[in-house]
């Protein structure tokens, strides 16, 4: 695909997101018809389909957006060199995007979100303990790592589900302390170190 394509298709998705957003400011995800989402993006309703099946593909589309740039965030640390502060801000970055986002967020109720999250959290867990398994930094049996990539994915969603529950009281701040004292590398450390000798 050539680069001009590639700007053209992300130039589409991000307009057609940003109309979503706009219109769940003034009315409930259910309401929002297609027609709407391409009118108020300025693109033709054949633009829409091109990209998308359907308005909840749309919505994935917008979350996907959102754990894209926590992933990326993610991949960019180096894993072998403690960083809390680091960490501890990209855990709250997160929790910011979905503030920042919260017409979207508050509107995941419609639709099944969890599966999506779920499947690319520990998509990525997959990706970096394999990776830092065979580089040798972390040795781990494939048992104690599917644990762990399950624990992670799981834990990340119902905290996710508990703060969209309470209507988004606490704080990025505060959430993404509790992700990370809950998740972060200290934690996981502590488990494998207490827990590795038992999952051959």
């Amino acid at each position: 695909m050539s680069k001009r394509k590639n700007r053209q298709t992300s130039r589409s998705k991000r307009l057609l997101q940003e109309a979503l957003q706009e219109l769940l400011q003034e009315k409930p995800y259910h309401k929002i018809i297609i027609s709407e989402i391409t009118e108020r993006a300025d693109l033709a309703r054949s633009t829409f389909y091109t990209h998308y099946e359907t308005k909840d593909d749309l919505l994935k589309g917008f979350v996907d957006r959102i754990l894209d740039k926590f992933f990326d965030e993610l991949r960019a640390r180096d894993m072998s060199t403690p960083n809390p502060e680091r960490d501890l801000e990209i855990n709250i970055n997160i929790f910011r995007e979905f503030q920042k986002n919260a017409a979207v967020i508050q509107s995941l109720g419609d639709l099944d979100i969890d599966c999506l999250l779920i499947d690319r959290y520990k998509a990525y867990w997959t990706e970096r303990i394999d990776e830092l398994a065979a580089s040798g930094k972390i040795k781990m049996t494939p048992n104690l790592a599917n644990y762990i990539k399950t624990f992670l994915a799981y834990s990340f969603v119902g905290i996710i589900q508990q703060w969209m529950e309470e209507d988004l009281k606490q704080s990025p701040e505060s959430m993404g302390n509790l992700l990370y004292t809950l998740t972060g590398p200290p934690a996981l450390n502590h488990a494998r170190e207490v827990v590795g000798d038992l999952f051959p």
